[in-house]
């Protein structure tokens, strides 16, 4: 399958998110693959899933990570990031891979991500945050 028949589906993939109400980061999040795929240098269909997710704008939609793309605006926005996995067991730490790739893709540094701080300057970050969620 070449780049365009791949990004058309993704694209229509959107288009029936869309229709469905979906959540409109998950839509956006299809649209941008489509992009991405259609200028695509090589052939999208032959990179492994590793490759594949190291295109900018490609992330696990099903999970609704943040992309690189919007990790680099969330920080030039002053937003600090958390790294996660979501796990719901020891297998799924391995997940926590991905998050940092998507970090370094989009310009992150250490500073940028509260979970990379020493254990008291992230209980800190906590404390000044609380309530201000509005919960």
């Amino acid at each position: 399958m070449n780049n365009a028949a791949i990004a058309r589906i993704l694209a229509e993939i959107a288009d029936l998110l869309e229709l469905k109400g979906e959540n409109p980061l998950k839509i956006r999040a299809y649209r941008n693959a489509a992009d991405t795929v259609t200028h695509a240098s090589g052939r999208v269909a032959d990179l492994a899933e590793a490759e594949l997710l190291k295109l900018p704008g490609i992330c696990q939609v099903d999970r609704l990570d943040l992309g690189d793309v919007h990790a680099r605006l969330a920080r030039e926005h002053g937003a600090t990031l958390v790294i996660g996995t979501d796990a719901h067991s020891a297998r799924g730490v391995g997940l926590l891979r991905w998050g940092v790739l998507v970090a370094r893709r989009g310009g992150l540094e250490a500073g940028d991500v509260l979970n990379t701080r020493p254990a008291e300057a992230f209980r800190a970050a906590l404390r000044r945050n609380r309530g201000r969620s509005g919960r």
